[in-house]
Order: C-alpha cells, then sequence, then structure tokens
C-alpha cells in the first residue's frame, strides 16, 4: 500500500516537472522541446501541402460537393476565397468566415491564387494541431520520446490523412479544441476569466458542438455559478461579434436557426450505434475498406466508410486495428486510474463522451468529423505511457505507426485515384467552374436547396 502510494507521488512530482519545464523561460529543456515541436509543426505542415496536391483542386473545381465523405469541401473553399459568396454554413461554424476569409483574402491580394491560399491556411492548421497536440502531451506527464512517437502517431491516423488535405472546417476544430485543453492543463492552479473566454469563444467559433469542450474546461476550474456568468459572458461577446460578422458579409446565417441541421437528426442513412460506434473508435485511427454511394441522388456516386466493418482493407489493416485495441484500452485504463490533473483527464474523458453521444444522434458519416474526436482518442492512448505498461504501450505505438501508416497512406492513394477518375471522366463546364465568386454563390444555392429537398424526402420514405 505504502509503495502504491510512493509510486503516485512520484509520478505526480514527474508530471508538475514536466509542466514546469514547459513554463519556464529559462529552463534548458525548453529549448528541447521548442525545437522539436518546430519539428513537428514543419513536418505536419508539409505533410498537408504535399497531401493536397492533386486532390483539392478537382474536389473543388470539377466535381460537385459532397463526394469526399460528405464533406463541403467546395462550399468551404468558396466561404474562404470568396466574399460575395453564400456564408449559409455559419448556422454551425458560427465565426468562421470572420476569423479566417479576411487573412485568405489578404494572401490573395498579395499574389498567391485563391486554391494555393486556402492550401496554405490548411498548412498552418496542419501545423498549429501538431505543436498543440506536442504541448498537450508534454503538460500531462508524457517523455519527449513518448510525445513525439504519439504526434506521430496522429499525424498517420486516418483522420489526419484524410481531412487535413481537404478545405474542411474540421481540422480548425480540432485545433480550438486543442487550444481548450492546453489551458485546462496549463491554468489549473491560476485561474484566469481571460483564458476561460478564449477556451469558449475558440471552440463555439468554429463548429457549435465543439463549445462542449469550451464548456468542460470553465465549469472544471470554477463554482457553478461562476461558470455560469462566465459562459453568458462569452455568449454576449460572441453575438457581438455574430452582428459584427453580419455586418461585413450579408449573406451570414444566424447561428441560432437549427432548420437546416434537424434532418441530419438520427438519420437511417447513418445505420445507428452498430456502424457509428466501430467508426467513432477505429475509423478514425485505421481506415477500412472504402465503399461508394449513391444516397445523395443530385451528387452521384460518392466515398464513404459508414458500413465497413473495422480491418476491412487488408492484413496491414487487421494488425492496426489489433494494435490500436490493445493500446486503447491501457490508454482507458490510465485515464480511470491515473493520480494528478484530475481536472483535465475529466475535460478529455467528458468531451469524448460528448463527441460519441453527439454522433451517435446526428450526421450520416461518422468518419466527417473524425477530426473532432480522434486525435483526442490519441491523446487517451498516451496515458498508457504514464503507466507500468509504458514499455507495452511504446511498442504498440511503434507498430501502430507502421500498420496504420501503410494501411491509411494506401487507402488514401486509392481515394485520391477515384477522384482523379472522376474528375477525368467529368466535362468541365459552368456549373464546376468555381474561379467566379458569382457562378460560385449559384452553385452553393442550388446545391444547398436539393439536398436539402433530398435528403428530407429521403427520411420521409425511410
Amino acid at each position: 500500500m505504502q509503495r502504491s502510494i510512493a509510486v503516485a507521488e512520484s509520478r505526480s512530482r514527474a508530471v508538475a516537472a514536466t509542466r514546469q519545464a514547459i513554463l519556464r523561460p529559462k529552463s534548458r529543456s525548453r529549448w528541447a522541446d521548442a525545437a522539436l515541436l518546430g519539428l513537428l509543426a514543419a513536418a505536419a505542415g508539409a505533410a498537408a501541402w504535399y497531401g493536397s496536391c492533386g486532390i483539392d483542386e478537382p474536389l473543388i473545381r470539377r466535381l460537385p460537393g459532397d463526394v469526399w465523405f460528405e464533406a463541403d469541401c467546395r462550399r468551404v473553399f468558396d466561404n474562404l476565397a470568396y466574399f460575395r459568396s453564400v456564408q449559409g454554413r455559419t448556422t454551425t461554424h458560427p465565426l468562421l468566415t470572420l476569423w479566417l476569409q479576411p487573412p485568405v483574402a489578404l494572401v490573395q491580394w498579395l499574389g498567391l491564387p485563391p486554391i494555393l491560399a486556402v492550401r496554405a491556411l490548411r498548412v498552418l492548421t496542419a501545423a498549429g494541431c501538431a505543436a498543440a497536440l506536442y504541448v498537450l502531451l508534454r503538460a500531462i506527464g508524457c517523455r519527449r520520446l513518448d510525445s513525439v512517437a504519439l504526434c506521430v502517431l496522429a499525424g498517420v491516423s486516418s483522420a489526419a490523412i484524410f481531412w487535413f488535405v481537404v478545405p474542411e472546417t474540421y481540422p480548425l476544430g480540432l485545433l480550438s479544441i486543442l487550444v481548450a485543453l492546453n489551458i485546462a492543463a496549463f491554468t489549473a492552479a491560476r485561474r484566469s476569466l481571460a483564458w476561460d473566454l478564449l477556451a469558449q469563444i475558440a471552440t463555439f467559433s468554429f463548429t457549435i458542438t465543439n463549445w462542449m469542450a469550451g464548456l468542460l474546461v470553465t465549469f472544471a476550474r470554477w463554482p457553478w455559478r461562476r461558470a455560469l456568468a462566465i459562459t453568458g459572458l462569452a455568449l454576449c461577446l460572441v453575438q457581438i461579434l455574430v452582428v459584427l460578422q453580419n455586418q461585413i458579409y450579408p449573406s451570414a446565417a444566424l447561428w441560432l436557426d437549427p432548420l437546416p441541421e434537424r434532418i441530419y437528426v438520427l438519420h437511417p442513412a447513418a445505420g445507428g450505434p452498430a456502424r457509428v460506434l466501430p467508426s467513432f473508435i477505429f475509423h478514425s485511427m485505421v481506415m477500412p475498406r472504402i465503399d461508394t454511394t449513391d444516397r445523395a441522388h443530385w451528387v452521384g456516386p460518392m466515398l464513404t466508410v459508414q458500413e465497413s466493418w473495422p480491418g476491412s482493407a487488408g492484413p496491414w489493416g487487421i494488425a492496426a486495428v489489433v494494435a490500436w485495441t490493445a493500446l486503447l484500452s491501457l490508454g482507458l485504463y490510465g485515464l480511470a486510474t491515473l493520480r494528478g490533473q484530475g481536472r483535465l483527464r475529466a475535460v478529455l474523458g467528458l468531451t469524448l463522451a460528448g463527441q460519441l453521444v453527439l454522433h451517435l444522434l446526428y450526421g450520416l458519416e461518422t468518419f466527417t468529423y473524425a477530426c473532432h474526436f480522434g486525435p483526442l482518442l490519441v491523446v487517451v492512448a498516451a496515458l498508457a505511457t504514464l503507466t507500468r505498461a509504458r514499455r507495452v504501450a511504446l511498442g504498440l505505438i511503434l507498430a501502430l505507426i507502421v500498420c496504420a501508416g501503410i494501411n491509411n497512406l494506401a487507402q488514401f492513394k486509392e481515394a485520391r485515384t477515384w477522384v482523379e477518375q472522376r474528375a477525368a471522366a467529368r466535362r468541365p463546364g459552368p456549373a464546376c467552374a468555381t474561379d467566379s465568386p458569382r457562378s460560385a454563390t449559384r452553385d452553393i444555392v442550388a446545391t444547398g436547396a436539393s439536398g436539402f429537398l433530398l435528403i428530407q424526402e429521403s427520411r420521409g420514405a425511410g
């Protein structure tokens, strides 16, 4: 009993020492962490740029929306690249346009084409996510070697490989969640209103449902009455920014309008818990066999993995699923039994639970939202390196990097080939050319209206 208490105390001291080493400006270890952080960020940005080449252009200019696992690539690109595009997605991404369209416009004004300007934003987002993940892993007590290996694992996950290479909002949502978790990790002993407002506004800005992470950070740090007051202040600030956004972009929709999203609640195409759970736990790390579906008739064939079983892509996928199951089990054990960082572990666990409940109820393709929960599962798995099974966990991490990396890259190449072939077979015409913001606006309105009617019609038929 005394020995276990001593071990727990030593681990708590190690976590505190790691956090102080990151925070102290004169610490020698800070320079080592800074160098590794820079290398990881540069590698993530380079991978995002390289992976985007050859795939974002056909998705933006040659193919209709939703073909990439239900993603709104064309719409997001138009919202970021063109001032006059219809900003209808602000119902679920309240301040995305206000934060990101001006810097993209500035880069275009400096001479970069729209497609490269939006790609540069993805590169910065990937670099920011890699840096934020590394800092978070160090904050919870992971050693440098372990943190680097876990960041590489997150980088070869299917969530990263498939979503950091196309214009979408989900990587930005992940970045806001990682910022909130870092605030919970580094400011546990120092309550500051500014940090809580940052956590709430950041998570709310890019995706409304990710606000749960900001709320959990605030309620974990303050008494409930004070937390409610901070939440009210954050909402007031968000609403002021929304009004400002609507003055600049008159087509921006209000975030209080739930009608456009109501049709995606408990949709039969999601397949229920039997399909959502495997996708949530496994597909975000290990890509299964990629199929096509015609459920959106106005789009035509589109990529999907909603009905694919874990490991169905081949032997490398099966090996990766086995290793991921073992590593995640060790991480869940650590989440439940480790001492220290109790508030951070609570925020992490409840955020994942909230994401799971959300996607059991909402959405058609669970993999579409993999960026919002896949890297958080990696953080849970990281807790395994803080237990007595650290060596086993490191072995599983290395095995996963190899197996999942080979599997996911092969599946990505297959998906990219499918996109290229379909784009080559499709005649370019006015409906596919998004170089003009006016044509982009017309296409967005047409696609959105037909999509709403057809999905609602299919639900009624079901």
